[in-house]
């Protein structure tokens, strides 16, 4: 009876450590794939409103770009700062950066770099939230958020010398249509993560 008692201990054992030592390959497969599994177990669930993921590829597109624009608006009037980057006033890169870091994106500074720093787009594909730029002679010297872009009216949220933080239709603008470079877009680069949004 006691070898069988061993025995039986000894194969127990066996199992427990098999099952533990298992690769489990539903870790490594892809959360898109397993999007109908995931609404079954968290359908009941009350999500808390504290909460804010870091990372930009789980919460959706829309929303942070919705976000953007909202958190922007609050902010036209604001007055025309050189170097500024805070809400005692802004230059123009200094708004756009101060911005999207509200929604949890660190971009550089000024505007030639936050040009290269993004995905480049057309601006006919800018959509809401993604940035705009403008200069001359393809040198960049100034940047706004997109407010809105429907197709031959593109609106955008800047800060400018001459009248602080406003919205201007510049493709139909008699200064700012003349001068549009590109654009780019921090919200949907692949891998991009954010660092915890926070109240500004």
């Amino acid at each position: 009876m006691g070898y069988f008692m061993r025995t039986l201990v000894i194969l127990s054992f066996g199992l427990l450590v098999v099952s533990c030592s298992a690769p489990r390959s539903a870790g490594h497969q892809d959360y898109t794939r397993n999007s109908s599994r995931t609404k079954s177990t968290t359908a009941n669930r009350k999500p808390d409103p504290a909460y804010r993921t870091p990372y930009p590829a789980m919460r959706s597109a829309s929303g942070k770009r919705s976000e953007a624009v909202r958190y922007a608006k609050t902010l036209v009037g604001s007055r025309y700062k050189y170097g500024g980057s805070d809400k005692r006033g802004f230059d123009c890169s200094g708004f756009t950066s101060f911005v999207l870091r509200h929604i949890g994106l660190s971009i550089p500074r000024t505007s030639a770099q936050q040009a290269l720093g993004g995905q480049k787009i057309h601006w006919k594909n800018a959509q809401a939230g993604d940035l705009v730029f403008f200069g001359r002679g393809g040198k960049i010297d100034h940047v706004g958020i997109v407010e809105s872009n429907r197709g031959r009216q593109l609106y955008v949220i800047h800060s400018t010398s001459s009248d602080g933080v406003r919205i201007d239709e510049v493709l139909n603008h008699p200064y700012w249509s003349g001068r549009i470079l590109g654009a780019s877009t921090y919200l949907d680069r692949p891998g991009f993560q954010a660092e915890s949004a926070g109240e500004d």
